[in-house]
C-alpha cells in the first residue's frame, strides 16, 4: 500500500524579514494525503506545555557552528507527538462536513520547521502545541523531505541564520520561486510523493513571499495480506444510508483487539518499521455516534490503548483501498 502526503506553511507580507523570519505573520495550511493517517505507534505520553530550554531547538547549530539535534526515528517520535495527531484529528474531523484524511507527520514537520523561527508569543504557541519533538528521519517504509521556497526579487531574502539551522535540522535545501507561478513548489511536492499528489498549490497570490513544504511517502505491506480472492460486495451502512462497496476480508491469528466507550478497536501490522494502522469501529453507524466519538476522542484512544488485548483468530472486514 502506498500512501502520499504534503503540507505547505504559506508566509505573507514584509514582517517576518523585519524580524525572525516566519514569526508574527499569519500562515495559512495546506494539508491534502491521499489516505488516512500514516499509522502510528500510539502512547498516552502528553506534549502540552511549553518545551524546556534544553529541548531539541535550543541544540540547533548555532553562530559558531555547533552541532545540531540528532534526528529521531519514526517509531519512537511516534510515542511522543501522537496526542498531537489526535487533536489535529478531532479539530478538523469535528468541523468538517465530508471524510478527512490527514497526515499528523506530514503537519508536524511543517509547523516544527516554521517554529525554528518563531519568537515570542507565537513561538510559545506553537511549542505548546507541538512538544519537544523536532526533526524526524525516515524510517523502514517512510522516506521523507523537506524545502524552503523564497519567492525571488521583491521582498528581502530570509535570514542566512534561518537557513543554515533548517538546512542542517531538517535537510531542506532554500530553492527560488519567481512571480505566482506554483508549478516548480508542486512539480517537488509531486516528485516527493512518487506521483501520488499533484497540483497541490492550485495558484499563488503576490503576497506570498514563502512557502515550506513538507513531504510524505508511505510504502508498505500488511503483515498478513488482504487476498484479492477474499473481496465480496457488500452494502455499507453509515447515518441510515447504504452504500455498495468492495469489503475485504482477512482471517489472521495473534491480532491485537481493544474494546472502550461502545468502539472496537483493532491494530493491523505492517512488515516496514514496526508500524501499525488503527481501525475503529463504533457499535452504532449513526452520524450523532461519530460526532460523539470524535467529540472525546482523546479520553476514547487513551482506554484503547489500555485495554489492548490478543486473540488468537478473527475475520476481519474493511472496505477495499489500495
Amino acid at each position: 500500500m502506498a500512501l502520499g502526503a504534503a503540507t505547505v506553511l504559506i508566509g505573507c507580507g514584509e514582517g517576518p524579514a523585519a524580524g525572525q523570519p516566519l514569526s508574527g505573520e499569519p500562515m495559512a495550511i495546506r494539508e491534502m494525503p491521499i489516505a488516512p493517517t500514516i499509522p502510528t505507534n500510539a502512547s498516552r505520553g502528553s506534549i502540552r506545555g511549553k518545551r524546556k530550554k534544553t529541548g531539541w531547538r535550543s541544540s540547533l547549530m548555532t553562530e559558531e557552528g555547533t552541532a545540531g539535534p540528532e534526528p529521531l526515528d519514526i517509531p519512537i517520535a511516534t510515542k511522543t507527538w501522537n496526542r498531537f495527531g489526535v487533536d489535529l484529528f478531532r479539530q478538523l474531523a469535528g468541523k468538517a462536513d465530508a471524510d478527512v484524511a490527514v497526515s499528523p507527520l506530514s503537519v508536524h514537520q511543517g509547523l516544527a520547521m516554521a517554529d525554528v523561527g518563531a519568537t515570542g508569543q507565537c513561538r510559545n504557541q506553537m511549542e505548546a502545541v507541538l512538544g519537544d519533538i523536532g526533526p524526524v528521519r525516515k524510517s523502514n517504509g517512510i522516506a521523507m523531505a523537506n524545502s524552503i521556497w523564497v519567492r525571488k526579487g521583491q521582498f528581502p531574502p530570509i535570514k542566512a541564520k534561518y537557513q543554515q539551522q533548517v538546512k542542517q535540522a531538517f535537510q531542506a535545501e532554500a530553492r527560488d520561486f519567481v512571480g505566482v507561478d506554483p508549478t516548480p513548489i508542486n512539480q517537488w511536492v509531486e516528485n516527493a510523493t512518487r506521483g501520488k499528489i499533484r497540483d497541490l498549490i492550485p495558484e499563488l497570490s503576490d503576497e506570498v513571499r514563502v512557502v515550506l513544504a513538507n513531504a510524505v511517502y508511505f510504502n508498505g505491506n500488511w503483515e498478513a495480506p488482504f487476498k484479492l480472492s477474499k473481496t465480496e460486495g457488500v452494502c455499507f451502512d453509515f447515518d441510515n444510508k447504504e452504500v455498495d462497496c468492495d469489503m475485504m476480508y482477512n482471517s489472521a491469528g495473534n491480532m491485537k483487539v481493544a474494546t472502550a466507550r461502545e468502539v472496537k478497536a483493532v491494530r493491523l501490522p505492517y512488515k516496514e518499521g514496526g508500524l501499525y494502522a488503527t481501525v475503529l469501529l463504533p457499535s452504532d453507524s449513526g452520524r450523532e455516534t461519530m460526532s460523539n466519538m470524535i467529540e472525546n476522542f482523546q479520553d476514547l484512544w487513551d482506554d484503547l490503548w489500555s485495554g489492548w488485548r490478543t486473540v488468537d483468530c478473527m475475520r476481519l472486514g474493511m472496505p477495499r483501498f489500495k
